[in-house]
């Protein structure tokens, strides 16, 4: 089932964000939350898919289950 589901994200993954809008409302939802911490950094972005949330952030290290993913990530600059 891990497998399958790694596939299908590696699939789509270069057009993730075209329509994943519900996840990255959340995501910007969950942001202005980090807000109320001084210094949330370093910070771990756990499924992060495309990265598209922290695009051009310093300290945060995106994790997917998708090596794709994580490629569209470096692509944004997150480690």
């Amino acid at each position: 089932m891990k497998e399958k589901i790694k596939e299908n994200f590696s699939r789509a993954a270069k057009e993730y964000d075209r329509y994943a809008i519900f996840q990255l409302e959340a995501g910007k939802r969950l942001l202005k939350r980090l807000k109320l911490l001084k210094n949330p950094f370093p910070l771990l972005d756990l499924g992060s898919g495309t990265g598209t949330l922290f695009k051009g952030w310093k300290g945060v290290f995106a994790l997917d289950i998708s090596t794709a993913m994580v490629m569209e990530c470096k692509k944004q600059g997150l480690l």
